[in-house]
């Protein structure tokens, strides 16, 4: 699964997706480096948002809209020689998009997604990934599926961030399933929610349709009607908006996690202090462009078995807060990392992992 979402992910150049930078080997443990995102996944939060009121409407469809315009980037992904790969991500949920401080939203892990056009893959017929809860019918049957599986997560998603409770919500995951599954419609978000734009519901009940061939055709497709039936939420000012909302729901944990990353900066430059790589500069931080650039290993590519090379080139985990500074590297280590520092890249995200389905 990490050698297919390697392969997958590094093909993936969109301002809507976690950037995947590297594939290596350090002392036979594989890892990605991976962009860092200086925010919170979005189940973060609704979760925060949930105590205030829920998200606002305007920032709830603009947030959706970028992440079908990564979730396109993704569905429309080629090969070398320009052979549509058919890419379903599989894992769409809240857990999987990561929204920045400054309110882009990013799609992360694709772990499970799969390649439909190629022959290889990490998952065996009949076998089900992802979270029940934001899967279609025909991916939680075990059936044949499609990009337009997608498209179904996105539509849970959208409802859920608009109307403040999953479609198909129910009080236990066999329930949650059992409602998927069956021929009943989702709730029509007008029923819940009185003032529920009847335009903006005709985008939501087309993505959630049972069947395959009732849903939108592709990410962009549904992102087009989203700005039509919206279109308030497009408009020049609404990342002042997102910006505000990310600000109130989670300007306190944004402050500490950034101490947390200035404080790392500062045992790895008295690391290299000490060891007599870096000068002394008194009271800056010299490494704070190494935390958000690593190079990118080009030798990393896909060979003509479609299988990634591994480069063996060691890591490094910039400590938390409350960590010591970090045990002196060889020589050896500090003289490739060194090297790397001035290059381009960026540091690692993290992801949300639960499964459980929303209340």
């Amino acid at each position: 699964m990490l050698l297919e979402e390697a392969r997958i992910a590094s093909l993936i150049q969109h301002s809507n997706v976690v950037q995947t930078l590297e594939l290596g080997d350090h002392e036979g443990t594989l890892y990605l480096v991976m962009e860092w995102v200086d925010g919170d996944p979005l189940s973060h939060l609704l979760s925060c948002a949930e105590k205030r009121g829920g998200v606002p409407l305007l920032v709830a469809v603009n947030l959706v809209a970028q992440t079908l315009r990564g979730l396109q980037a993704a569905h429309e992904l080629s090969d070398e020689i320009g052979a549509p790969l058919g890419v379903v991500h599989r894992d769409v949920s809240p857990h999987n998009v990561l929204v920045s401080y400054s309110g882009v939203a990013k799609l992360v892990d694709f772990g499970i997604a799969k390649a439909m056009n190629q022959r290889s893959s990490s998952t065996e017929t009949g076998e089900i990934k992802g979270k029940f809860a934001y899967m279609a019918p025909e991916q939680i049957l075990g059936g044949e599926i499609d990009q337009r599986a997608d498209i179904f997560a996105v539509g849970i998603m959208l409802y859920l961030l608009t109307v403040g409770r999953h479609p198909f919500k129910n009080h236990n995951s066999a329930g949650v399933l059992h409602s998927i599954t069956s021929e009943d419609p989702a709730t029509r978000p007008s029923l819940l929610l009185t003032s529920y734009s009847r335009t903006l519901e005709a985008v939501v009940m087309k993505a959630l349709d049972k069947e395959r061939d009732g849903r939108w055709s592709s990410a962009e497709e549904m992102r087009l009607a989203l700005e039509a039936a919206v279109p308030q939420a497009f408009v020049l000012g609404i990342d002042a908006q997102i910006r505000s909302f990310m600000a109130d729901m989670v300007g306190d944990r944004a402050a500490h996690k950034r101490e947390a990353l200035r404080r790392a900066v500062l045992a790895v430059d008295a690391q290299l202090k000490d060891s007599g790589s870096l000068p002394a500069l008194a009271g800056t931080a010299q490494s704070a462009g190494s935390l958000r650039a690593v190079s990118v290993d080009e030798s990393a590519v896909a060979d003509e078995d479609s299988k990634p090379r591994l480069s063996r080139m060691p890591t490094y985990r910039p400590p938390l807060a409350d960590d010591p500074v970090p045990a002196r590297r060889s020589r050896r280590s500090r003289r490739r990392s060194t090297t790397r520092s001035a290059s381009r890249g960026a540091a690692s995200s993290r992801r949300a992992t639960s499964d459980a389905p929303p209340s």
